[in-house]
């Protein structure tokens, strides 16, 4: 079964969230204020021959920021919402991509008034590979950097922390990478001139799929560590959230599995988490919302959904919101 969307698939940009998925070759945009209304289309069809989902960022051009392969190509594709058109760049960002990539913009930047720089983790066969860009540079190319995994089985996800090594280096690179049934937490010291990547804990060694990641808004004691790491993991064949409370040590905790309707129904690929700005109490954390696919059992047909955690409850229930439309 081929899985419509990826692990990096939503996003906030302004007050609208927006979901990309993947259905007869190309991908298709859809938004929604969170908490408010109906998916719509944003902007026609994108691509035409991709063999993976494609992963999005909301960037500070205020546009939609995508990479997604047609075969070993791995494309660059952006959506300005004020004129509802996707562009395609002409020249691939890898040509050796066996899968879906994630995407992210960091704060590494050429010159002071220039948009931080895109920071890419593409599959290429078992080898996880960091590329990057510089947009201080019109139409620069993107360049190859370090392997962080040999060992990597599937698309990895990665954000840009608020750890410093030292006040004023930019925030640690994070990543979550799938190694067969482990899931590894990596991280780039940003301090470190040599930039190294460092193997850190096992998340889970029952991992069956991809993770989804973030560092919410959550901090238990600001005078001692960073924010919390938010995770959703396709565990033991279950969506579980994971969680690591960053003033208390490299550890993961385990939290509980997201509710699937009891009819036989599975889940049946990758999610995507975000936190949005909204929250059902002004005041209160913003809400988390999934995109995820479920599925009777050994079935080829799945439905999209999304979920959400109310973080102004105490309770911190998930629940399922709407169905998703895909083509």
């Amino acid at each position: 079964m081929t899985f419509p969307f990826g692990n990096q698939c939503l996003v906030q940009l302004g007050t609208y969230m927006y979901g990309l998925t993947m259905g007869g070759g190309s991908m298709s945009c859809y938004q929604k204020v969170p908490g408010m209304g109906d998916w719509y289309a944003a902007g026609g069809a994108v691509g035409t021959n991709l063999s993976s989902p494609g992963c999005l960022l909301a960037s500070s051009y205020v546009h939609l920021e995508a990479l997604a392969p047609e075969g070993n190509n791995l494309f660059h594709f952006w959506f300005s919402p004020a004129t509802g058109l996707w562009t395609q760049t002409e020249e691939p960002v890898s040509q050796n991509a066996t899968g879906s990539a994630c995407l992210i913009q960091s704060s590494y930047r050429g010159n002071a008034s220039s948009p931080g720089n895109f920071e890419a983790l593409v599959l290429e066969g078992s080898n996880l590979v960091h590329y990057w860009k510089d947009n201080s540079k019109n139409n620069s190319p993107w360049s190859p950097g370090a392997v962080v995994s040999a060992e990597a089985t599937g698309p990895a996800c990665l954000i840009q922390s608020t750890f410093k090594g030292s006040p004023a280096a930019p925030g640690n690179f994070e990543a979550l990478v799938l190694e067969s049934t482990n899931l590894v937490h990596y991280w780039r010291d940003n301090s470190d001139p040599a930039i190294p990547w460092h193997r850190g804990a096992v998340v889970t060694t029952t991992a069956t799929g991809p993770a989804s990641f973030i560092e919410s808004t959550y901090q238990l004691d600001p005078s001692v560590g960073g924010r919390n790491f938010e995770a959703l993991v396709l565990n033991d064949y279950k969506f579980q959230h994971y969680w690591r409370d960053n003033a208390d040590g490299v550890n993961w905790h385990p939290g509980v599995y997201l509710p699937m309707p009891p009819e036989n129904i599975y889940p049946a690929g990758t999610c995507s988490l975000i936190q949005v700005t909204q929250s059902e109490v002004p005041g209160k954390p913003g809400d988390f919302e999934v995109l995820l696919a479920i599925a009777p059992w050994n079935s080829e047909t799945y439905d999209l959904w999304e979920y959400r955690r109310d973080n102004s409850d105490l309770a911190m229930p998930w629940e399922s919101v709407e169905q998703f439309p895909f083509p």
